[in-house]
């Protein structure tokens, strides 16, 4: 168990530094923020996502993938409703203007809850219980201070920022619960980040914006 959390910690602390030295150090962040196809950096840190998680649960846990959860429920349809609900006031997410921005969505969200709720949530509520569930969804909001629209945004922006996704990350995990798995926080988070009112408008270029 102790091994478990040393893991935890050094995986989040390296992914967060290495983050913030390739995105803001490097400046490869603003192509990834804007879900360039050409930026490598968008691949690079959700391929590291999801490495971490499964070297996490294979070499450290010792638990088979099963573990993730896949499970259907009944609480997946309410899981992409309320992601529905929340991509209303996204800002900075993914243009279902073709069929590569879909894709990227899917492997964006599938990537990053694998770590955060698949991996770090799930084996965080085995080692600290009820604490799991605020510790992760705050390591989540951090992880976006290595983001470079919300860095760039100011004090102000970082702190709304960190709280905001903190926030998302308690919703994320609350359906990794509900629906006893995996499935149920990606469905949320993939419907969170589709923007189809800004695709709408693009579809009527004679309306005001």
């Amino acid at each position: 168990m102790n091994g478990e959390l040393a893991y935890v910690a050094l995986s989040y602390s390296g992914l967060w530094l290495l983050s913030w030295w390739a995105a803001l150090g490097q400046g490869w962040g603003k192509a990834e923020s804007a879900h360039e196809p050409g930026s490598r950096w968008f691949y690079t840190r959700r391929l590291l996502l999801a490495a971490l998680s499964l070297v996490g649960v294979l070499l450290v846990a010792g638990q088979p993938l099963a573990n993730y959860g896949w499970n259907l429920s009944p609480w997946l349809p309410v899981a992409l409703l309320v992601g529905g609900v929340l991509a209303l006031g996204n800002r900075g997410g993914f243009v279902p203007d073709g069929w590569l921005p879909m894709v990227l969505a899917l492997f964006h969200t599938f990537a990053t809850e694998l770590y955060f709720r698949g991996y770090l949530f799930h084996h965080l509520s085995g080692s600290l219980g009820t604490l799991a569930l605020p510790l992760s969804a705050l390591l989540y909001g951090g992880y976006y201070l290595t983001v470079h629209t919300v860095w760039v945004a100011g004090w102000r922006g970082r702190l709304i920022g960190v709280v905001t996704f903190t926030l998302l990350g308690l919703v994320f995990a609350g359906f990794y619960t509900l629906a006893g798995g995996f499935l149920g926080a990606w469905l949320a988070h993939f419907a969170a980040v589709i923007r189809w009112n800004v695709a709408i408008r693009r579809e009527r270029p004679g309306e005001a914006a």
